[in-house]
């Protein structure tokens, strides 16, 4: 994922993994998702043919995953 990304990226995430694991605070902004309705199938009126999608930001996702 980071690969992909330039690398002016790097250093500041780097800095801030570095400040969560040193003061034990998760950033609150990186614990909220956004949820997207995607349809299943039948009937588009009935909310129960639904299913919701939480998108996280993906620097949270990161961390989660190195750690």
């Amino acid at each position: 994922m980071l690969i992909l990304a330039d690398a002016s990226v790097v250093l500041p995430l780097k800095i801030i993994y570095s400040n969560i694991l040193n003061s034990y605070i998760y950033p609150n902004q990186w614990k909220l998702a956004n949820v997207t309705p995607i349809y299943k199938k039948d009937s588009k009126q009935l909310v129960s043919n639904y299913r919701p999608i939480s998108l996280l930001p993906l620097c949270g996702k990161i961390f989660e995953k190195l750690i």
